[in-house]
């Protein structure tokens, strides 16, 4: 009962920073990719702990297990991404636009 208790605050954490970076304003390309982002982990993580075992069995590690393993020193694709979806995060609170092209570089 505890974890479920701890699991919905995370939830409720997580769609309350989701909407307030969703309310940005101007919002851009930069802005849509961090929410497109974080609705991608969110969808994740819910099929993780929805799943179980059944989605471990894929082949692919859980979340926590790829940012853990690049947290310490062995990236991962899990890892990395959220890394950069950092980056353009802080470097858009900064600068806008260069934010925009520092996404662009990464796409292109």
């Amino acid at each position: 009962m505890r974890h479920q208790k701890i699991a919905n605050q995370a939830v409720a954490q997580f769609q309350q920073a989701f909407d307030s970076v969703a309310g940005f304003q101007p919002r851009g390309s930069a802005i849509d990719t961090v929410l497109e982002f974080l609705h991608t982990i969110a969808q994740r993580v819910e099929s993780e702990t929805t799943e179980g075992a059944t989605f471990q069995d894929g082949g692919v590690p859980n979340l926590a297990t790829a940012v853990n393993q690049g947290a310490i020193g062995h990236p991962t694709e899990d890892y990395q991404q959220l890394e950069g979806m950092m980056a353009i995060s802080l470097q858009w609170d900064l600068d806008p636009n260069r934010a925009a092209r520092l996404l662009a570089e990464a796409d292109g």
